[in-house]
């Protein structure tokens, strides 16, 4: 059995984590509220622990949606309920942050950290985290806590947003199109309403007709999206 010198120091901090969202098996998805409660109570009980654990928060989104995808929701709305939890402020002269909340230290954190998995070019040996950071990102903008640049950019160019070659590899293309397709699926609701001309129904109908009519079809199985717009 693995112990904790077979780990990082990341991976050490995810898996403390770990109790607080899963109490009793791995297997069974995170309740929100009380597993928000369980670092609520964990918090104000060891307020030296607010920074760590909302910097270490983003990690374990990362870890979620790569290791347990079907949870990043549960991850996802603890989190949404920590921000708007009042908690103990926190002096980190080093990072010149005084009176920090556990808001604001997540969101300085999470943003910077998705953009770093989801900009750059598409590459294959990375299409697995690709993929989950594409879930990611989509869910966390369909609940209001990320809508970065990159996120939306790499929608609009997996689509084919603007009429460009972007890819010139094939394997590339349909890794950065299978994304694009995950995230409208995740949450489109949001992104047409602050982008209704950008991202326009008719023009996301169209540029799926084109990727499921072109050499993505193997992969591409998305023709028409849910009325709901949202999973």
């Amino acid at each position: 059995m693995s112990n904790d010198d077979d780990y990082t120091d990341s991976d050490l901090e995810i898996r403390s984590l770990l109790p607080f969202f899963y109490p009793s098996s791995r297997t069974t998805p995170p309740d929100p509220c009380s597993t928000a409660a369980r670092i609520e109570g964990d918090l104000r009980t060891n307020p030296e622990n607010t920074a760590f654990v909302a910097t270490t928060l983003p990690a374990f989104l990362f870890f979620t949606a790569t290791s347990a995808p079907a949870h990043i929701d549960n991850v996802l709305q603890t989190t949404q309920i920590l921000l708007h939890t009042s908690l103990h402020l926190v002096n980190i002269p080093h990072l010149c942050r005084p009176n920090a909340t556990f808001a604001s230290l997540f969101l300085a954190m999470f943003p910077d950290d998705f953009d770093g998995y989801i900009s750059g070019p598409v590459l294959v040996p990375e299409r697995e985290t690709y993929i989950a950071m594409s879930l990611l990102g989509a869910r966390a903008r369909s609940m209001d806590i990320i809508n970065t640049p990159e996120c939306v950019g790499k929608l609009a160019d997996g689509l084919g947003f603007p009429e460009r070659v972007l890819f010139h590899d094939q394997a590339e293309a349909e890794i950065a199109a299978m994304g694009s397709c995950i995230q409208l699926l995740g949450g489109a609701s949001l992104l047409m309403r602050d982008q209704p001309v950008r991202f326009a129904k008719d023009k996301i109908l169209d540029a799926l007709d084109r990727l499921e009519s072109g050499q993505n079809d193997a992969l591409i199985k998305v023709r028409r999206l849910p009325a709901s717009w949202t999973l």
